[in-house]
């Protein structure tokens, strides 16, 4: 997958596919990710979320006390409910894919995990 951060547009890529530019790629799935999506999505910024999955660590977290607005909930819970809120703005994502190396050359690109680059 190429991450290019220039505009929010589509062109044509060496291969002549046309290729999506995101004005913002965030990596990493966790509340800090979700939430910079949607506050970028709020801004109307052409945003791409990638991460291996939606949730981050919180998933395997069992009780999550004293975060704002709930005494005590478990952190599948947390997750679903900042899932609910991903899903209602216009944020591509690319789920399941674990980047390893950002590259910069003439354009960003990623490496993923397999080694594949992109």
């Amino acid at each position: 997958m190429e991450l290019d951060f220039i505009l929010s547009k589509e062109e044509k890529g060496p291969s002549g596919k046309t290729e999506l530019i995101y004005d913002l790629a965030i990596i990493g799935g966790g509340p800090a990710g979700m939430t910079a999506a949607v506050y970028a999505a709020r801004k109307k910024i052409n945003t791409l979320l990638i991460s291996k999955d939606l949730g981050g660590q919180v998933l395997w977290t069992t009780e999550v006390e004293n975060y704002m607005g709930y005494q005590y909930i478990e952190g599948r819970q947390l997750m679903d409910k900042f899932k609910e809120q991903v899903r209602h703005f216009p944020i591509d994502q690319e789920i399941g894919e674990e980047i390893e190396k950002l590259d910069k050359g003439e354009k960003f690109f990623s490496r993923n995990s397999d080694g594949e680059i992109s």
